[in-house]
Parts: structure tokens; C-alpha cells; sequence
């Protein structure tokens, strides 16, 4: 699955692409979880792995949703990925 619905006259993101990625961003983002604890619950080889990873699905989200995606780029800019 891409991750797009082409249902109607704008492609959108699916609800999973946007909770898989919302959950990536509040666990990063969270003083109780972090970048290293989420990066060993999620199963990551390393932080730039990881980092990575969420910059590729926010690439992908820009390319369909710019505002949604510009929003959680904050997001992402925020995290403190020594955590």
C-alpha cells in the first residue's frame, strides 16, 4: 500500500500513513519517550536511521498534503534526537 487514496479529485494521505507517522513524531517529541527509546522500541539500527526514515515519510507526505506535511515538520525540527 502507497499510502495515497486517489478517490477523489486530490490525492490524500490514508489514515494509517498519517498515524504511523503522527506516532513517530509524538514519541520523538515526548520527554518520556525520546529518540533513544523509541529508536530501540521501533527496532532501528541507529538514530540517522531512524531520522531518516521520518524525513522520507515527511518527504512523502509534502509531496501530497504540503500543509499537513508542513505542520509536522515543525514537529520534526523540534526533536531533540540526542534523547
Amino acid at each position: 500500500m502507497l499510502g495515497v487514496l486517489i478517490d477523489r479529485e486530490r490525492p490524500r494521505l490514508t489514515r494509517s500513513f498519517r498515524n504511523n507517522l503522527e506516532t513517530h513524531l509524538y514519541a520523538l517529541t515526548s520527554p518520556k519517550i525520546g529518540a533513544r527509546a523509541h529508536m530501540q522500541r521501533r527496532g532501528f539500527a541507529s538514530r540517522i536511521g531512524m531520522q531518516r526514515h521520518v524525513a522520507g515519510l515527511l518527504a512523502f507526505a509534502h509531496q501530497v498534503d504540503r500543509e499537513y506535511a508542513a505542520k509536522h515538520y515543525r514537529l520534526f525540527n523540534a526533536v531533540d534526537w540526542n534523547s
